[in-house]
């Protein structure tokens, strides 16, 4: 491994696999937000990845517009928890399993964050979101600042179900207050995707599912071949993984979800999770664009808007 990461370019099920090892002790692996402002805006984060000096870097999570809002113009927020440099950016809507990050370590686990805001006289506890509840709210940090508390001039922002399509801005008073937990102690960023594919080594997708409306159904996404990407961990949570499978185009067909669990389970990663894949795989490593979108034109301003991008430092 060069300077503690380690790129790699291999064939699996009819397929090109992208993988990178990266040791946590000697690089540190963090979202970087392609715009600062709230509302989320749709941009090429990978662009100013790479203006900040970044060695490689892969895409991000889901984002709610592309998959529940059907492009009504609500923000183009993350779908599940995104925590960057300790601060609360949204704690997901619907589950979603996060990629822990940690001064030298990662880990993969089910989110348990839980935010509890008041003032003035009101509360509103935000608590086991990412569990898919209908009715919770979705609440994300107010933008323009470094500070995660509430600022009676810049409120929370509550999504309060999937279905609505405008945001409502909450005050709390004068003196708000804020308490958080990220689930771990120590956590600087999590990044999230759906579903856990690896757990202490076991491969736990699922089964085909008969039903022809699960995710995991003969015609489910988890089951049709596509682009894919996933984050993961050693055992001892000090080295991570990186990869992308290319797919939808000639010479390489893109995998199950099943199939990349056991391409990432060969080569050493314990614990996993399933990233955004499809038009949003693609993988960038010291100047190249090792792997490009199977909609992109080979180009880093080719490559789908995205709210993140997971990158190598």
């Amino acid at each position: 491994m060069t300077e503690g990461l380690r790129y790699q370019r291999f064939r699996a099920y009819d397929s090109n696999v992208h993988l990178l090892t990266v040791d946590l002790e000697r690089r540190e692996i963090r979202p970087v937000m392609g715009a600062e402002q709230f509302p989320f805006k749709m941009c090429q984060p990978i662009l100013t990845a790479v203006a900040d000096g970044c060695l490689a870097s892969v895409g991000s999570g889901y984002n709610l517009t592309r998959w529940h809002m059907k492009g009504n113009g609500v923000s183009d927020q993350p779908l599940h928890a995104l925590v960057v440099d300790g601060e609360l950016w949204t704690d997901g809507l619907g589950q979603g399993t996060g990629f822990l990050l940690g001064e030298g370590w990662a880990h993969v686990q089910q989110n348990r964050i839980q935010v509890h805001v008041w003032g003035g006289g009101s509360g509103v506890q935000i608590n086991s979101v990412n569990l898919g509840h209908d009715g919770l709210a979705n609440a994300f940090t107010p933008r323009g600042g470094t500070n995660a508390q509430p600022d009676p001039d810049k409120p929370l922002t509550f999504l309060p179900d999937a279905v609505v399509e405008t945001l409502v801005p909450i005050w709390f008073g004068e003196d708000p207050k804020w308490k958080q937990d990220l689930g771990a102690e120590g956590v600087n960023h999590i990044v999230s995707g759906i579903p856990q594919i690896l757990k202490d080594g076991e491969n736990v997708v699922p089964l085909l599912n008969l039903d022809p409306a699960a995710p995991h159904g003969p015609d489910g996404w988890w089951v049709r071949r596509n682009p894919r990407m996933a984050l993961g961990t050693s055992a001892d949570r000090r080295t991570a993984y990186l990869c992308t499978v290319e797919g939808r185009i000639p010479g390489s067909r893109g995998v199950r979800l099943k199939q990349l669990a056991s391409v990432m389970q060969r080569h050493g990663v314990a614990n996993a999770v399933n990233m955004d894949g499809g038009g949003s795989a693609f993988m960038y490593h010291r100047g190249e664009l090792v792997a490009d979108s199977c909609y992109g034109d080979g180009t880093l301003e080719g490559l789908r808007p995205d709210h993140y991008a997971v990158a190598v430092f």
